[in-house]
């Protein structure tokens, strides 16, 4: 029995490790690869009765060599009225957008490599308005960058060295598993083999 209860916790053990190190492999090589980015300007302004009305244009790509789901990206233009949102993007490609106030949020079920979205909205205001809206854009597991920033890279898996290494450790793993479920299986055999001799020596008569 308490064998059994050694190797069940064994199990348990190497089984919550090989778990987490899968997943923190997997979310660097998701990082690695992923990516997104946006532009954002405006296309035209005009002004009437001291109203302002800019059109701004933002696109968003995934650049990286991933799909991305979950995508959100959330428009800001401070102190501004924002109607008229166009958004075009391939028809396969679930999303919506929603106006709050000054702000515009528009919701991407996943954007696969090469996808791209452009997004245009009137934004009008008594004051000047901005050359760009303020943006923010992330997906699940990963931020956007802006496509002038320095962080742009050129998407790349981990090196092979390092898969090699994570890929050792995982058999070696699973090898010390099995090592210790034989070890601990012998054990509680033998245990259970001198148990069941103990009696019969003693009820043995003596000479």
């Amino acid at each position: 029995m308490k064998g059994a209860i050694i190797r069940i916790a064994v199990g348990i053990f190497v089984g919550i490790v090989v778990l987490t190190a899968g997943g923190v492999i997997k979310d660097k090589w998701f990082t690695e690869r992923a990516q997104l980015c946006y532009t954002g300007n405006y296309t035209s302004t005009s002004t009437s009765d001291d109203q302002k009305s800019v059109i701004y244009n933002v696109i968003i790509s995934n650049t990286g060599e991933l799909s991305v789901p979950d995508v959100v990206c959330h428009m800001w233009v401070p102190s501004a009225t924002l109607a008229d949102v166009i958004i075009n993007a391939d028809p396969t490609i679930k999303q919506n957008n929603t106006i709050l106030g000054d702000s515009l949020v528009i919701n991407i079920d996943e954007l696969n490599p090469d996808d791209t979205v452009i997004i245009s909205v009137r934004a009008s205001s008594s004051t000047t308005l901005q050359s760009s809206p303020e943006i923010h854009l992330r997906g699940k597991g990963i931020t956007g960058v802006a496509l002038t920033s320095a962080e742009v890279r050129t998407p790349k898996g981990p090196p092979l060295i390092v898969m090699i290494i994570e890929t050792i450790i995982g058999i070696m793993l699973l090898v010390a598993t099995i090592v210790l479920i034989v070890l601990t299986a012998k054990i509680d055999d033998k245990n259970e083999r001198k148990k069941k001799l103990a009696p019969k020596r003693q009820n043995s008569p003596s000479r």
